[in-house]
């Protein structure tokens, strides 16, 4: 049987339209690699969840914890830059490319604030 990482994993690909083999270059891992995680074969040590985490935008918490704490009718979890509900911002209705886009957008702004100070 599969573990809670497993399926989550999986379900997180598909809904960016990746393929294993994609998933892979993304984190330095061959595709079975990736199909080894996803049918529970194998389990990924702290820095790999933690690849998998930055890359889906996502808590570590939200990869191994099926009882990880969502917004009551929220379709997905609050990620880890959230401060409060006002902070997050569904883009869960954007295409994966344009996802990455505005977490980079994202990241760039924090950046320029961090050294602003």
């Amino acid at each position: 049987m599969a573990s809670y990482f497993a399926k989550k994993l999986k379900e997180l690909r598909l809904k960016a339209h990746w393929t294993q083999q994609d998933v892979g270059e993304k984190v330095g891992l061959s595709r079975a690699c990736v199909a080894n995680y996803e049918s529970g074969k194998r389990e990924p040590n702290h820095r790999i969840v933690l690849e998998f985490a930055h890359l889906f935008d996502c808590t570590v918490d939200d990869l191994l914890n099926p009882e990880a704490t969502r917004v009551s009718g929220a379709a997905e979890t609050f990620p880890s830059s959230a401060k409060t509900a006002g902070d997050y911002i569904d883009i869960s209705h954007l295409s994966a490319p344009n996802q990455a886009k505005v977490r980079e957008l994202i990241r760039a702004l924090e950046a320029e604030e961090m050294a602003g100070r």
